[in-house]
């Protein structure tokens, strides 16, 4: 079985794995440097975390990563939970450090 069709297909693979690891590399350390991390900033990087995940192992098992799941009985597009966790996971995250510094300048 061949996984690697193209070296384009190789290299977007493992960049979506450096992705993955940078990002729990940057995690780990944050959490070491800075010892008060909101709870609501580390839940929006775990959903982003699994988000970024079920996309990689949609990738490995598909050969592709699907945008949204088209149903025939609407026309609307639905997206799946890995596109909706990652953008949760987002605003999450920037709004608890944006909530952070915001109250870090006004109690002074």
């Amino acid at each position: 079985m061949n996984y690697f069709k193209t070296f384009e297909d190789l290299f977007f693979r493992l960049f979506y794995v450096a992705l993955i690891l940078s990002l729990i590399i940057f995690y780990i350390a944050f959490s070491y440097f800075n010892k008060n991390i909101s709870k609501v900033f580390q839940i929006g990087f775990g959903l982003i975390l699994s988000g970024l995940i079920s996309n990689f192992c949609e990738l490995v098992y598909f050969d592709e990563v699907a945008v949204y799941i088209n149903f025939q009985l609407s026309s609307i597009p639905i997206f799946k939970l890995s596109d909706l966790f990652i953008f949760s996971g987002l605003v999450t995250s920037v709004s608890s450090i944006a909530w952070r510094i915001i109250r870090g300048k006004t109690s002074k």
